[in-house]
């Protein structure tokens, strides 16, 4: 019984050093390539950056095309997440995107009580022809929660 209790201790603490751990300030640049059939081009950048800030830490992606590859469908995207430090869970969300002449605006905010997570969601459209939509949800989730950007940490 005196062994398993060890054990259970050292998982406990190693489990509470890999939450605890502090992730360093980077940035990390990549090139997207586009590949169909013989044609193998770098067709977009992305710059992947980490900062810490107290209790914080802010990541941002953002990705755009190079000038060949604008002519034919043109993306500037930037995703952003201020995440607690203790486990990276998310606190802000959002996502905005231009992509072929259009632009959509995403920013979730995270509350957390115990184990349940709501997410208040809002949500801008504007297509290429002018029209806009703005709709405003609550999202609901039991467990780990993570968005698009914070699941990478």
């Amino acid at each position: 019984m005196r062994h398993i209790y060890l054990t259970l201790l050292m998982i406990a603490a190693v489990a509470g050093q890999m939450l605890a751990y502090d992730l360093p300030d980077e940035d990390l640049h990549y090139s997207i390539l586009y590949k169909w059939g013989l044609i193998n081009k770098q067709a977009a950048t992305a710059v992947l950056s980490l900062r810490s800030d107290g209790q914080h830490y802010h990541a941002k992606l953002a990705a755009k095309t190079v000038p060949w590859a604008d002519r034919v469908f043109r993306v500037r995207d930037t995703l952003e997440s201020t995440m607690l430090r203790q486990g990276c869970l998310p606190q802000i969300y959002k996502k905005n995107t231009h992509e072929g002449g259009t632009y959509n605006r995403d920013i979730v905010r995270y509350s957390r009580n115990g184990d349940e997570v709501s997410g208040y969601a809002s949500r801008y459209r504007r297509k290429k022809n002018g029209q806009v939509s703005e709709s405003d949800t609550v999202l609901h989730a039991i467990g780990m929660t993570v968005d698009m950007l914070s699941v990478f940490y």
